[in-house]
């Protein structure tokens, strides 16, 4: 049953005039009397008594009228609920990043963006590379966000785009015996406080199979998080190789010192965009994607 002709029936029957049902429904007064005429030729009665431009409900229109409001109000309800769902897709984007990029690279480059979309909401929740990469196969969330040395042990589950490098840089407190150093070969720091967020970071296994620096599990401390980290550095105990990108504000204020490695070693890692294989973003996805990835592309000219 067409959508139209219903809506026709229904408002002729509440204002009993062809042209005042015309007018409402943005259509001429022939169509209003061709769908009346349709109707009527398909429950095979007369539906309206009609004298001129007027019309009146007969007993079998009146009988059909609350069918057709209980109709139309469900197609409304219908409309109202799809209409609903299809703000929530697109005004809340779910972002699931790692602690580098989510503390570090994200907030001001999502409150800009906030600012240029303010229709557009963005929740970014930060969590160990680990648990993202989870996130993003389970499909939790469309894309995720992390800071690793390779992608290649994923290749066959995930899609990963280099966004930008992360470089990582050997740090220590201003008051550290090291401290004034002109740089340093990796096995002199065998001995000595190596702080890290988390036991089962992947830094840990590239230092040991890339750089060759045997790490000690007594001389291994677990943070938590980079906040603590830094704290330990700046009462001048152990060292820790941190990103760049987290420790920029300490080394400008020299808090924390950079000692140059002088091994034949490159510490970096990559900040990569993750998408589970076969998985597409939605139009509002590639928006913000679009704007991370634009973003990031100025901070590696910057630097």
């Amino acid at each position: 049953m067409d959508f139209d002709i219903l809506l026709t029936f229904l408002t002729l029957a509440r204002n009993g005039n062809f042209t005042l049902t015309a007018q409402e429904i943005y259509c001429t007064q022939a169509n209003v009397s061709l769908r009346i005429k349709k109707l009527e030729d398909y429950y095979g009665c007369k539906l309206f008594e009609r004298k001129a431009k007027y019309a009146k409900l007969t007993d079998y229109g009146e009988k059909l009228l609350p069918y057709v409001e209980e109709i139309l109000k469900i197609i409304e309800k219908s409309k109202k609920e799809i209409s609903t769902g299809k703000e929530e897709e697109i005004s809340t984007i779910e972002v699931s990043s790692s602690n580098t990029p989510g503390i570090y690279i994200l907030p001001n480059i999502l409150y800009s963006f906030k600012g240029i979309y303010p229709e557009i909401n963005v929740k970014n929740h930060i969590e160990y590379t680990s648990q993202v990469i989870e996130n993003v196969l389970q499909e939790k969330n469309s894309f995720g966000i992390v800071s690793k040395p390779s992608m290649d042990k994923y290749d066959e589950l995930l899609d990963s785009e280099v966004l930008c490098e992360d470089k990582l840089v050997l740090a220590v407190g201003k008051k550290h015996k090291f401290s004034r150093r002109k740089g340093i070969y990796l096995k002199e720091l065998e001995n000595d406080m190596f702080f890290v967020t988390n036991q089962k970071t992947s830094l840990i296994t590239y230092l040991e199979e890339n750089l060759g620096l045997k790490i000690k599990k007594k001389n291994l401390s677990v943070m938590g998080n980079i906040e603590a980290v830094k704290h330990m550095l700046g009462k001048g105990e152990g060292f820790s190789i941190i990103s760049g990108f987290s420790v920029k504000r300490e080394l400008g204020n020299n808090d924390i010192v950079e000692i140059p490695i002088l091994d034949k070693a490159s510490l970096k890692r990559n900040i990569y965009l993750i998408r589970k294989k076969g998985t597409k973003l939605n139009k509002t996805e590639n928006m913000i994607v679009d704007y991370i990835r634009e973003n990031l592309k100025k901070k590696e000219i910057q630097n």
